[in-house]
């Protein structure tokens, strides 16, 4: 696939995609307003309160062109990771902004992201940690505003996968196997409630797996899906990724695939585990299907995620 910088309109620049999955005969262009800051720009401050960094999409077909919304890293004070899904392509089409948001662990907010979270007005928070990890860093949210369910997704601890010390695809293939009924059940909870907040503690592979299934089943193209995904390892702070790797190599001093499993999210391991569910089951509405989803179910998640 060819990639280079263009510029797209007056006061934009832009990455071209000649070949991206979008519609056909489309071209899919990664759009950013003047000046161009490597991938972001700062919006003006919501009159929510909330602070986005958006990125822009426009699909052109011959001389015309589509304006998607923009896909929104938001800045809730003490969080890590936390993004709005909204402005993904999928097709002409694109992710509805406001319905499905994703992030690390919530216990680091302090009296600012409690009130930036609150004016998000999320109603239903899907917690994808095990009990230890709750109970270790409970999220400072109002737990009466939002609905909390809980589908841990590991068959094990975290720290199991350390000892191990599995590679990153295998820990997603044995997640989207051992654990599929709870990740259909997190679909649910998308389909529910919204707006939705799906989490876990960096929110890189359980929450990565499970809003990638979430994207690519609601017709997401596939592209944007597996960008989305890779998009986790650039926000999560290096200072953080440090610390982590330093505390975690004094117990696993010669782990092969520590840093992989601890702060990666490479493209090739997403696009590596849909292609494997596409060879299994026949696309991933299929795998859902084979977990106990309905037609109607996967009919109302598209509704509710895409906006066409």
């Amino acid at each position: 696939m060819g990639i280079e910088a263009t510029a797209v309109e007056e006061g934009h620049h832009g990455i071209v995609v000649p070949e991206a999955q979008g519609a056909e005969g489309a071209t899919i262009l990664e759009c950013h307003r003047d000046p161009f800051d490597g991938g972001q720009r700062t919006a003006p401050t919501d009159r929510d309160g909330v602070v986005r960094k958006e990125t822009e999409f426009i699909v052109c077909r011959g001389h015309g062109t589509v304006r998607l919304p923009g896909v929104s890293t938001i800045e809730i004070p003490g969080s890590v990771n936390f993004r709005d899904v909204g402005g993904l392509p999928a097709g002409t089409a694109a992710t509805r902004a406001g319905v499905l948001y994703r992030s690390g662990n919530l216990a680091g907010l302090d009296t600012a992201g409690e009130r930036s979270f609150a004016a998000l007005g999320i109603r239903r928070v899907i917690d994808l940690r095990d009990e230890q990890e709750v109970a270790n860093a409970p999220s400072r949210i109002d737990q009466t505003a939002a609905i909390t369910q809980h589908e841990p997704l590991f068959l094990g601890s975290v720290a199991s996968f350390f000892h191990e010390d599995i590679p990153l695809a295998e820990l997603y293939r044995r997640l989207v196997e051992d654990s599929a009924p709870r990740v259909v059940e997190v679909v649910r909870g998308i389909i529910t409630d919204q707006p939705v907040l799906v989490h876990c503690t960096v929110g890189k592979d359980r929450t990565g797996v499970t809003v990638a299934v979430t994207l690519a089943a609601a017709g997401v193209d596939r592209t944007a899906v597996v960008d989305d995904y890779a998009r986790t390892e650039s926000l999560l702070p290096d200072a953080r990724n440090q610390d982590v790797l330093a505390r975690l190599r004094r117990h696993f001093p010669d782990a092969v695939h520590l840093e992989d499993l601890a702060t990666r999210s490479p493209a090739p391991v997403m696009q590596a585990l849909l292609a494997d569910i596409d060879a299994r089951y026949g696309s991933v509405s299929d795998y859902l299907r084979a977990n106990g989803m309905s037609d109607d179910e996967l009919s109302e998640l598209r509704a509710v995620l895409i906006a066409r």
